[in-house]
C-alpha cells in the first residue's frame, strides 16, 4: 500500500486512521519535533469528531 485515499475512507475507518496517525507521532516524541501544540490542536479536532461519531449512533 502506497497511498491512502482519505476520501475513499467511510467514517469509522476514517476516524480509526486518524487516531493511529496521532498515535504514531505521539510515540515519536512531538516535543522534539516541534509540534506538540498542533498535535493537541489535532487530538482535540478528533475528539470532536469522535464525539459526532457516536452521537449518530446514539
Amino acid at each position: 500500500m502506497n497511498t491512502i485515499e482519505l476520501q475513499l475512507l467511510r467514517n469509522a475507518e476514517y476516524l480509526q486512521y486518524v487516531k493511529d496517525f496521532s498515535g504514531i507521532i505521539a510515540l515519536n516524541n512531538p516535543e522534539t519535533l516541534q509540534i506538540d501544540t498542533k498535535l493537541s490542536a489535532f487530538n482535540a479536532r478528533i475528539a470532536e469528531l469522535e464525539a459526532l461519531y457516536k452521537k449518530s449512533f446514539g
